[in-house]
């Protein structure tokens, strides 16, 4: 049976059965190979200007548009991924982690003066939960209140710790508040 290559356009003979088994019939293996890595020439979906696409790009969806342009062209009017939240988080009441105005009420004086350094020293730069050294993160180690009381400057009701794990303890607080103290307790 007399066929066409997929690739290169050559009539060629090949079996019936293989022309049937076959979606893509190529008369050399040279064709076959080429074809697989061959770009091909396709219209972009908003401007019809005509682009090459590769066989990997067509696998992952993306062979559908000239430029970027054209595809932020094409998202127009669609609903987006985060459906427009972007930069839109509660505030006050309405944010999850509000608790009764406690994040307005101040801290004493004395807590902005060596007070935070001597407790990171007296932890050897540490954080107190994971272990990171001070100088893997990015910033000093924040000097948290074990029983959430600000007022409340006592050395031992204060730890240092990574900014990571900081943000931990801002849920679950009785679950951290009994484990940090419990660590207190076990080391003295």
């Amino acid at each position: 049976m007399k066929v066409k290559c997929f690739y290169c356009g050559k009539a060629f003979e090949r079996k019936k059965s293989q022309v049937l088994k076959y979606k893509k019939n190529f008369c050399s293996n040279a064709c076959r190979h080429a074809q697989k890595e061959a770009h091909r020439i396709i219209k972009c979906g908003v401007c019809g200007k005509e682009f090459k696409t590769y066989k990997s790009t067509r696998a992952q969806g993306k062979a559908k548009f000239c430029s970027r342009g054209c595809y932020n062209i094409s998202k127009i009017g669609s609903t987006p991924w985060n459906k427009g939240t972007v930069g839109i988080m509660p505030s006050g009441k309405d944010h999850p982690n509000y608790r009764n105005d406690i994040s307005r009420k101040g801290y004493p004086l004395a807590w902005q003066g060596m007070l935070k350094e001597a407790i990171r020293q007296r932890d050897k730069y540490k954080c107190q939960v994971c272990g990171i050294p001070q100088e893997e993160c990015f910033r000093k180690l924040d000097v948290h209140h074990k029983d959430y009381n600000k007022q409340n400057l006592d050395p031992s009701n204060l730890v240092s710790l990574c900014i990571s794990c900081h943000m931990k303890t801002n849920y679950h607080r009785d679950k951290w508040k009994k484990k940090l103290i419990k660590e207190d307790q076990c080391q003295a």
